[in-house]
């Protein structure tokens, strides 16, 4: 914890790196969960595309259900 950055961007940039170099398989996969408007859960298996300072980047189908969970309900967890 005294080596990790305090920016949390550069701390995952840090360690997205780590993970690469040491040929991590598919070192971007990552459990994204979201929520309905009513709150139930939902999680499902996605591949990080980037990130940068405006945060994390992934593609889905804006009609799909976490696409609509996240119209109706913008917050959302990742686990990498």
């Amino acid at each position: 914890e005294n080596t990790l950055d305090p920016n949390p961007l550069v701390a995952f940039q840090e360690w997205f790196d780590e993970a690469c170099a040491a040929n991590v398989h598919e070192p971007n996969a990552m459990c994204l969960a979201t929520a309905d408007k009513e709150g139930a859960p939902s999680a499902r298996i996605m591949l990080l595309k980037g990130f940068d300072e405006s945060g994390f980047v992934w593609f889905t189908n804006y009609e799909s259900r976490k696409g609509q969970e996240l119209q109706s309900n913008p917050k959302a967890s990742l686990l990498f």
